[in-house]
């Protein structure tokens, strides 16, 4: 079993299928559970939030401080509501919503992983094999 290891493709598709799995767990969990992050930057307002298997940046310039928005586990359609509340107050600041579907991080992530995985190396020629 060492000798599979061998190398860092092995090790780095490993960690690749763990991340993979690990995405494919939040894509399921956004379907039915609504997470959020906020943080300020600057003057800015950001926040993370994983909905409908989906991954949104949204970011509200010269809004204010406070977004009344809970960020607690919550079922999907009850903050779709919220948020679309949301957008529209944030109307007259500039709101900017950055998304990216699960899937197109997930899938490419899981194709390496089993690229790295279960492609052989090449066997080396003995340096008496070679010719000069």
């Amino acid at each position: 079993m060492r000798e599979f290891f061998l190398g860092w493709r092995r090790k780095v598709g490993c960690v690749a299928l763990v991340l993979a799995c690990v995405l494919m767990v939040g894509w399921i969990r956004s379907r039915m559970i609504g997470d959020a992050i906020m943080f300020p930057v600057g003057r800015r307002q950001n926040a993370i939030v994983a909905l409908d298997g989906r991954v949104h940046w949204w970011a509200v310039t010269n809004g204010p401080a406070d977004w009344g928005f809970d960020s607690s586990d919550r079922p999907v359609d009850e903050l779709t509501d919220e948020i679309h509340e949301l957008q529209m107050q944030f109307e007259p600041f500039q709101f900017r919503d950055w998304c990216v579907p699960y899937w197109s991080i997930t899938v490419p992530l899981t194709l390496l992983s089993a690229y790295l995985i279960l492609w052989k190396p090449r066997k080396r020629a003995a340096k008496s094999d070679q010719r000069t």
